[in-house]
Protein backbone atom coordinates (compact mmCIF):
# COMPACT_ATOMS: atom_id res chain seq x y z
CA UNK A 1 0.00 0.00 0.00
CA UNK A 2 2.99 2.05 0.80
CA UNK A 3 4.05 1.55 -2.52
CA UNK A 4 1.14 2.72 -4.49
CA UNK A 5 0.67 5.86 -2.31
CA UNK A 6 4.05 7.12 -3.12
CA UNK A 7 3.32 6.55 -6.97
CA UNK A 8 -0.02 8.53 -6.57
CA UNK A 9 2.22 11.44 -4.97
CA UNK A 10 4.75 11.42 -7.61
CA UNK A 11 2.20 11.33 -10.44
CA UNK A 12 0.27 14.29 -8.58
CA UNK A 13 3.82 15.91 -8.14
CA UNK A 14 4.33 15.58 -12.14
CA UNK A 15 0.95 16.44 -12.99
CA UNK A 16 1.36 19.57 -11.20
CA UNK A 17 4.60 20.29 -12.39
CA UNK A 18 3.75 20.05 -15.88
CA UNK A 19 0.41 22.62 -15.51
CA UNK A 20 2.15 24.91 -13.43
CA UNK A 21 2.69 28.67 -14.89
CA UNK A 22 6.34 29.20 -15.62
CA UNK A 23 6.84 32.55 -14.01
CA UNK A 24 5.69 34.72 -10.95
CA UNK A 25 2.46 34.64 -10.73
CA UNK A 26 0.49 37.86 -9.64
CA UNK A 27 -1.58 38.35 -7.37
CA UNK A 28 -4.75 40.84 -8.15
CA UNK A 29 -6.73 42.08 -4.96
CA UNK A 30 -8.15 45.66 -5.91
CA UNK A 31 -8.92 47.05 -9.74
CA UNK A 32 -5.51 47.63 -11.88
CA UNK A 33 -5.03 48.32 -15.76
CA UNK A 34 -3.01 45.67 -15.76
CA UNK A 35 -5.10 44.44 -19.26
CA UNK A 36 -6.35 46.84 -21.95
CA UNK A 37 -6.88 47.18 -25.34
CA UNK A 38 -3.49 47.68 -25.98
CA UNK A 39 -2.43 44.11 -24.98
CA UNK A 40 -5.68 42.52 -25.49
CA UNK A 41 -6.75 41.40 -28.81
CA UNK A 42 -8.54 38.03 -27.75
CA UNK A 43 -10.17 36.45 -24.98
CA UNK A 44 -11.54 32.82 -24.42
CA UNK A 45 -13.62 32.55 -21.47
CA UNK A 46 -13.65 28.94 -19.79
CA UNK A 47 -17.29 27.97 -18.50
CA UNK A 48 -18.03 24.15 -19.55
CA UNK A 49 -20.23 23.77 -16.92
CA UNK A 50 -23.83 24.46 -16.34
CA UNK A 51 -26.80 26.14 -17.09
CA UNK A 52 -27.22 28.32 -14.24
CA UNK A 53 -23.02 28.31 -14.16
CA UNK A 54 -23.54 30.63 -17.57
CA UNK A 55 -26.20 32.61 -16.50
CA UNK A 56 -24.37 33.93 -13.05
CA UNK A 57 -21.60 34.83 -15.76
CA UNK A 58 -23.41 37.16 -18.10
CA UNK A 59 -22.54 40.55 -15.98
CA UNK A 60 -18.64 39.97 -16.78
CA UNK A 61 -19.39 38.99 -19.94
CA UNK A 62 -21.66 42.15 -20.76
CA UNK A 63 -19.34 44.33 -19.10
CA UNK A 64 -16.24 43.51 -20.60
CA UNK A 65 -17.61 43.26 -24.05
CA UNK A 66 -19.04 47.51 -23.47
CA UNK A 67 -15.82 48.24 -22.16
CA UNK A 68 -13.64 46.56 -24.83
CA UNK A 69 -15.96 46.13 -28.00
CA UNK A 70 -13.23 45.97 -30.43
CA UNK A 71 -11.45 42.55 -28.56
CA UNK A 72 -12.28 39.39 -29.54
CA UNK A 73 -14.66 37.33 -27.42
CA UNK A 74 -14.85 33.77 -27.35
CA UNK A 75 -16.31 31.10 -24.70
CA UNK A 76 -16.30 27.38 -24.24
CA UNK A 77 -19.25 25.69 -23.08
CA UNK A 78 -19.84 22.09 -22.10
CA UNK A 79 -22.65 19.16 -22.48
CA UNK A 80 -24.64 20.72 -19.82
CA UNK A 81 -24.97 23.81 -21.02
CA UNK A 82 -23.90 24.24 -25.02
CA UNK A 83 -28.09 23.67 -25.25
CA UNK A 84 -28.21 27.54 -23.70
CA UNK A 85 -25.21 29.13 -25.72
CA UNK A 86 -27.86 31.70 -26.62
CA UNK A 87 -27.47 33.26 -22.88
CA UNK A 88 -24.05 34.26 -23.97
CA UNK A 89 -24.52 34.67 -27.75
CA UNK A 90 -25.25 38.61 -27.06
CA UNK A 91 -21.60 38.85 -25.51
CA UNK A 92 -19.17 36.85 -27.72
CA UNK A 93 -17.84 36.85 -31.14
CA UNK A 94 -17.78 32.28 -31.16
CA UNK A 95 -18.99 30.00 -29.38
CA UNK A 96 -17.30 26.28 -28.87
CA UNK A 97 -18.39 23.36 -27.37
CA UNK A 98 -16.23 21.21 -24.95
CA UNK A 99 -17.52 17.48 -25.69
CA UNK A 100 -15.78 14.95 -23.76
CA UNK A 101 -14.84 12.46 -26.31
CA UNK A 102 -10.87 12.00 -27.14
CA UNK A 103 -11.10 12.79 -30.97
CA UNK A 104 -13.49 16.02 -30.37
CA UNK A 105 -10.89 17.37 -28.18
CA UNK A 106 -8.19 17.39 -30.10
CA UNK A 107 -9.98 18.87 -33.02
CA UNK A 108 -11.10 21.38 -30.11
CA UNK A 109 -7.62 21.73 -29.07
CA UNK A 110 -6.34 22.75 -32.72
CA UNK A 111 -9.18 25.22 -33.54
CA UNK A 112 -8.20 26.79 -30.15
CA UNK A 113 -4.57 26.72 -30.45
CA UNK A 114 -5.21 28.54 -33.70
CA UNK A 115 -6.37 31.71 -32.75
CA UNK A 116 -3.74 32.69 -30.31
CA UNK A 117 -5.27 34.07 -27.19
CA UNK A 118 -3.65 36.83 -25.03
CA UNK A 119 -5.60 35.77 -22.33
CA UNK A 120 -7.88 32.92 -21.17
CA UNK A 121 -10.53 33.65 -18.27
CA UNK A 122 -11.73 30.59 -16.33
CA UNK A 123 -14.62 31.48 -14.85
CA UNK A 124 -15.02 28.94 -12.36
CA UNK A 125 -14.93 29.40 -8.62
CA UNK A 126 -14.09 26.00 -7.94
CA UNK A 127 -10.74 24.11 -9.16
CA UNK A 128 -11.23 22.52 -12.59
CA UNK A 129 -8.94 20.02 -13.80
CA UNK A 130 -10.38 20.44 -17.40
CA UNK A 131 -9.80 24.47 -17.38
CA UNK A 132 -6.08 23.84 -16.39
CA UNK A 133 -5.14 21.23 -18.79
CA UNK A 134 -7.04 23.53 -21.54
CA UNK A 135 -5.10 26.85 -20.44
CA UNK A 136 -1.95 24.42 -20.27
CA UNK A 137 -2.35 23.04 -24.02
CA UNK A 138 -3.88 26.27 -25.09
CA UNK A 139 -1.23 28.70 -23.86
CA UNK A 140 -2.28 31.77 -23.83
CA UNK A 141 -0.30 34.70 -23.36
CA UNK A 142 -1.79 34.84 -19.86
CA UNK A 143 -4.38 33.12 -18.13
CA UNK A 144 -6.96 34.74 -15.07
CA UNK A 145 -8.57 32.54 -12.55
CA UNK A 146 -9.47 32.77 -8.91
CA UNK A 147 -6.92 32.15 -5.80
CA UNK A 148 -8.45 29.03 -4.74
CA UNK A 149 -7.02 25.36 -4.40
CA UNK A 150 -5.04 24.22 -6.89
CA UNK A 151 -5.19 27.76 -8.93
CA UNK A 152 -0.82 26.64 -10.01
CA UNK A 153 -2.16 26.99 -13.68
CA UNK A 154 -3.10 31.01 -13.86
CA UNK A 155 -0.52 33.79 -14.32
CA UNK A 156 -2.66 36.05 -12.58
CA UNK A 157 -4.06 35.28 -9.61
CA UNK A 158 -7.79 37.41 -8.04
CA UNK A 159 -9.04 37.36 -4.88
CA UNK A 160 -11.62 34.86 -3.85
CA UNK A 161 -14.28 36.63 -1.58
CA UNK A 162 -15.66 34.18 0.72
CA UNK A 163 -18.56 32.39 0.33
CA UNK A 164 -20.48 33.04 3.19
CA UNK A 165 -20.73 36.88 2.79
CA UNK A 166 -20.77 37.39 -1.35
CA UNK A 167 -23.06 36.27 -3.48
CA UNK A 168 -21.80 33.39 -6.36
CA UNK A 169 -22.22 36.33 -9.14
CA UNK A 170 -19.68 38.81 -7.01
CA UNK A 171 -17.42 36.06 -6.25
CA UNK A 172 -17.18 35.66 -10.08
CA UNK A 173 -17.31 39.25 -11.17
CA UNK A 174 -13.84 39.92 -9.47
CA UNK A 175 -12.41 38.05 -12.46
CA UNK A 176 -12.84 42.11 -13.78
CA UNK A 177 -10.38 43.51 -11.95
CA UNK A 178 -7.10 43.19 -13.51
CA UNK A 179 -9.01 44.79 -16.24
CA UNK A 180 -9.22 47.90 -14.67
CA UNK A 181 -12.92 46.70 -13.59
CA UNK A 182 -14.07 46.79 -9.69
CA UNK A 183 -17.48 44.79 -9.72
CA UNK A 184 -18.60 47.46 -6.73
CA UNK A 185 -19.04 50.18 -8.77
CA UNK A 186 -20.76 47.87 -11.81
CA UNK A 187 -24.57 47.06 -12.73
CA UNK A 188 -24.02 43.29 -12.08
CA UNK A 189 -27.77 42.00 -13.13
CA UNK A 190 -28.17 38.83 -14.66
CA UNK A 191 -28.48 39.05 -18.39
CA UNK A 192 -31.15 37.41 -20.66
CA UNK A 193 -33.97 38.88 -22.61
CA UNK A 194 -36.93 37.50 -23.25
CA UNK A 195 -39.06 39.11 -26.45
CA UNK A 196 -42.63 40.40 -26.34
CA UNK A 197 -43.21 37.86 -29.02
CA UNK A 198 -42.11 35.28 -27.11
CA UNK A 199 -43.64 35.98 -23.99
CA UNK A 200 -47.10 36.02 -25.95
CA UNK A 201 -46.74 32.68 -27.30
CA UNK A 202 -46.03 31.68 -24.23
CA UNK A 203 -48.24 32.81 -22.44
CA UNK A 204 -50.82 31.09 -25.34
CA UNK A 205 -49.05 27.89 -25.28
CA UNK A 206 -49.96 27.66 -21.21
CA UNK A 207 -53.28 29.27 -21.82
CA UNK A 208 -53.19 31.40 -18.59
CA UNK A 209 -55.34 34.20 -18.13
CA UNK A 210 -53.21 37.77 -18.35
CA UNK A 211 -55.66 39.17 -15.72
CA UNK A 212 -54.79 36.59 -12.88
CA UNK A 213 -51.68 36.09 -10.91
CA UNK A 214 -49.46 33.27 -12.61
CA UNK A 215 -47.70 31.43 -9.84
CA UNK A 216 -44.77 28.97 -11.74
CA UNK A 217 -43.88 25.53 -9.57
CA UNK A 218 -40.92 24.89 -11.27
CA UNK A 219 -41.10 20.66 -10.33
CA UNK A 220 -37.49 19.67 -10.06
CA UNK A 221 -34.26 20.46 -10.95
CA UNK A 222 -31.46 17.80 -12.62
CA UNK A 223 -31.01 15.48 -9.52
CA UNK A 224 -34.22 13.70 -8.44
CA UNK A 225 -33.16 14.59 -4.88
CA UNK A 226 -34.08 17.88 -5.88
CA UNK A 227 -37.70 16.67 -6.33
CA UNK A 228 -40.39 18.06 -3.60
CA UNK A 229 -42.58 15.46 -4.27
CA UNK A 230 -46.13 14.77 -5.49
CA UNK A 231 -48.11 15.02 -2.12
CA UNK A 232 -46.24 18.32 -1.36
CA UNK A 233 -47.00 19.99 -4.01
CA UNK A 234 -50.79 19.12 -4.11
CA UNK A 235 -51.30 20.21 -0.94
CA UNK A 236 -49.82 23.85 -1.60
CA UNK A 237 -51.50 24.29 -4.55
CA UNK A 238 -54.25 23.36 -2.35
CA UNK A 239 -53.46 25.97 0.01
CA UNK A 240 -52.81 28.95 -2.94
CA UNK A 241 -56.41 28.09 -4.40
CA UNK A 242 -57.84 28.80 -0.93
CA UNK A 243 -56.31 32.12 0.12
CA UNK A 244 -56.18 33.54 -3.53
CA UNK A 245 -59.14 33.74 -6.42
CA UNK A 246 -57.70 34.85 -9.61
CA UNK A 247 -54.70 32.88 -9.88
CA UNK A 248 -53.20 30.54 -12.54
CA UNK A 249 -50.91 27.98 -11.00
CA UNK A 250 -48.30 26.66 -13.63
CA UNK A 251 -46.72 23.45 -12.99
CA UNK A 252 -43.57 22.96 -14.89
CA UNK A 253 -41.58 19.83 -15.22
CA UNK A 254 -39.42 17.65 -17.68
CA UNK A 255 -41.02 14.51 -19.82
CA UNK A 256 -38.72 12.35 -16.89
CA UNK A 257 -41.49 13.37 -14.37
CA UNK A 258 -44.87 12.51 -16.34
CA UNK A 259 -46.26 10.23 -14.16
CA UNK A 260 -45.78 12.62 -11.52
CA UNK A 261 -47.39 15.92 -13.31
CA UNK A 262 -50.59 14.17 -14.43
CA UNK A 263 -50.69 13.06 -10.42
CA UNK A 264 -51.01 16.69 -9.57
CA UNK A 265 -52.87 17.89 -12.24
CA UNK A 266 -55.61 15.03 -11.64
CA UNK A 267 -55.48 16.12 -8.05
CA UNK A 268 -55.60 19.85 -8.47
CA UNK A 269 -56.74 21.11 -12.04
CA UNK A 270 -53.71 23.34 -12.64
CA UNK A 271 -52.07 23.93 -15.81
CA UNK A 272 -48.98 21.44 -16.44
CA UNK A 273 -46.86 23.16 -19.25
CA UNK A 274 -46.39 21.48 -22.12
CA UNK A 275 -43.04 19.74 -22.40
CA UNK A 276 -40.43 22.00 -24.69
CA UNK A 277 -37.12 21.43 -26.66
CA UNK A 278 -35.22 24.32 -26.16
CA UNK A 279 -33.94 26.21 -22.79
CA UNK A 280 -35.54 29.17 -24.30
CA UNK A 281 -38.77 27.59 -24.60
CA UNK A 282 -38.55 27.03 -20.98
CA UNK A 283 -37.17 30.59 -19.59
CA UNK A 284 -40.11 31.73 -21.80
CA UNK A 285 -42.81 30.19 -19.86
CA UNK A 286 -40.73 31.11 -16.99
CA UNK A 287 -40.75 34.74 -17.97
CA UNK A 288 -44.80 34.64 -18.18
CA UNK A 289 -45.21 33.86 -14.03
CA UNK A 290 -45.45 36.26 -11.49
CA UNK A 291 -43.67 34.05 -8.60
CA UNK A 292 -41.40 31.29 -9.04
CA UNK A 293 -41.25 28.64 -6.62
CA UNK A 294 -38.19 26.32 -7.15
CA UNK A 295 -36.05 23.63 -6.21
CA UNK A 296 -33.34 24.29 -8.94
CA UNK A 297 -31.44 26.77 -8.90
CA UNK A 298 -30.96 27.52 -12.81
CA UNK A 299 -34.68 28.33 -12.49
CA UNK A 300 -33.33 30.57 -9.43
CA UNK A 301 -31.01 32.64 -12.01
CA UNK A 302 -33.92 32.55 -14.80
CA UNK A 303 -36.16 34.37 -11.95
CA UNK A 304 -33.34 37.10 -11.09
CA UNK A 305 -32.84 37.28 -14.77
CA UNK A 306 -35.92 38.16 -15.40
CA UNK A 307 -37.00 40.29 -11.49
CA UNK A 308 -39.51 37.87 -10.43
CA UNK A 309 -40.32 37.25 -7.05
CA UNK A 310 -38.99 33.57 -6.12
CA UNK A 311 -38.75 30.96 -3.17
CA UNK A 312 -36.30 28.83 -3.99
CA UNK A 313 -36.02 25.46 -1.73
CA UNK A 314 -32.78 23.89 -0.59
CA UNK A 315 -31.56 20.86 0.81
CA UNK A 316 -29.69 22.63 3.85
CA UNK A 317 -27.90 25.65 4.89
CA UNK A 318 -24.69 24.35 5.49
CA UNK A 319 -20.79 25.87 4.25
CA UNK A 320 -22.10 29.11 3.28
CA UNK A 321 -23.56 27.69 0.05
CA UNK A 322 -27.16 29.32 1.20
CA UNK A 323 -25.91 32.91 0.79
CA UNK A 324 -23.45 32.04 -2.64
CA UNK A 325 -26.17 30.29 -4.59
CA UNK A 326 -29.69 32.36 -3.34
CA UNK A 327 -31.42 34.59 -5.85
CA UNK A 328 -29.69 37.65 -6.95
CA UNK A 329 -30.94 41.35 -6.97
CA UNK A 330 -34.22 40.12 -6.75
CA UNK A 331 -37.32 39.47 -4.01
CA UNK A 332 -37.16 35.83 -2.37
CA UNK A 333 -38.33 34.08 -0.07
CA UNK A 334 -35.60 30.67 1.10
CA UNK A 335 -36.90 27.57 2.85
CA UNK A 336 -34.20 24.87 3.77
CA UNK A 337 -34.77 21.39 5.15
CA UNK A 338 -33.69 20.81 8.44
CA UNK A 339 -32.84 16.95 7.50
CA UNK A 340 -30.80 17.54 4.25
CA UNK A 341 -33.16 16.58 1.93
CA UNK A 342 -36.14 18.96 0.18
CA UNK A 343 -38.67 16.73 0.38
CA UNK A 344 -39.34 17.29 4.16
CA UNK A 345 -39.58 21.22 3.60
CA UNK A 346 -43.32 21.27 4.98
CA UNK A 347 -45.87 22.47 2.15
CA UNK A 348 -47.35 24.81 5.17
CA UNK A 349 -44.10 27.01 5.76
CA UNK A 350 -43.64 27.10 1.73
CA UNK A 351 -47.45 28.87 2.18
CA UNK A 352 -46.59 31.09 4.64
CA UNK A 353 -43.37 32.45 2.68
CA UNK A 354 -45.19 32.52 -0.53
CA UNK A 355 -47.93 34.80 1.22
CA UNK A 356 -45.17 36.66 2.62
CA UNK A 357 -43.37 37.43 -0.53
CA UNK A 358 -46.88 38.19 -2.29
CA UNK A 359 -47.33 40.74 0.11
CA UNK A 360 -44.27 42.62 0.38
CA UNK A 361 -44.32 42.73 -3.96
CA UNK A 362 -47.99 43.97 -3.71
CA UNK A 363 -47.06 46.80 -1.04
CA UNK A 364 -44.29 48.11 -3.42
CA UNK A 365 -46.66 48.07 -6.14
CA UNK A 366 -44.73 45.79 -7.93
CA UNK A 367 -47.68 43.41 -8.53
CA UNK A 368 -51.52 44.50 -9.20
CA UNK A 369 -53.05 41.11 -7.60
Amino acid sequence: MKIFKKIEISLSRFIIGLLTFKGDQTLVEEKSNIFNESNTQKILFLRQDRIGDLLISTPVLRILKKKFPQVKMDILLGEHNYNAKDIAEPFVDSIYFYKKNIFAIFILLYKLKKQNYDIIIDLFDEPSTTSSLLIKMVDPKYSVGLKKEKCFVYSHLVKLLRQDRYHIVIRTSMLMLPFNISPFEEDLSLSYEISDIEITQAENLLGVNKKNMIVGINLSGSDKLRFWGVENNIEFINLLKQKYNNINIVVIGTKAYEAELNKIKLATDVIVAPFVNSVREYASILRVCNFIITPDTAAVHFASAFKIPTIPLFSSKTNGWKFAWLPFNNKYEPLFSDTGFIKDIQPKNVYIAFVKLHNQTKESNELKF
